[in-house]
């Protein structure tokens, strides 16, 4: 049964995630502030997601295009600074980092796919 779009989102994203989570985990740890971190980590997450949604996801041939990537990171920007206000509520209001940055992703996910499925990556795949 093949996978369904929605279903390779969550699969690139998970992977998205853990590596956005693992870096920003790490910086924060090292004492870095959490907004450079965040954004440290939502930058590789960024570049992950932009690969792996453009190849796998929506399955597109051909490297991601300057449209694509100039889409996807206005996308990413507006994700950014929503995560990033949502992570900073989230620890202002007490929760660990870790589930504050779960939470926050949350959110951001919900954002993200509707942002590329209907702004980024557009273009249907022809015979799919």
């Amino acid at each position: 049964m093949p996978m369904t779009e929605p279903i390779r989102f969550v699969l690139v994203g998970g992977a998205a995630f853990i590596l956005d989570t693992g870096i920003f985990l790490l910086l924060y740890g090292l004492g870095l502030s959490s907004v450079p971190a965040n954004a440290a980590g939502m930058l590789a997450g960024f570049l992950l997601g932009l690969v792996g949604h453009h190849y796998l996801t929506f399955r597109r041939t051909g490297p991601p295009g300057l449209g694509t990537a100039v889409r996807y990171g206005g996308g990413f920007a507006f994700n950014l600074a929503l995560g990033i206000t949502v992570l900073e509520l989230l620890l202002f209001s007490g929760p660990s980092p870790l589930v504050a940055k779960i939470l926050a992703t949350a959110v951001v996910t919900v954002s993200n796919y509707l942002i590329s499925r209907y702004f980024v990556f557009t273009r249907r795949p022809s015979g799919r």
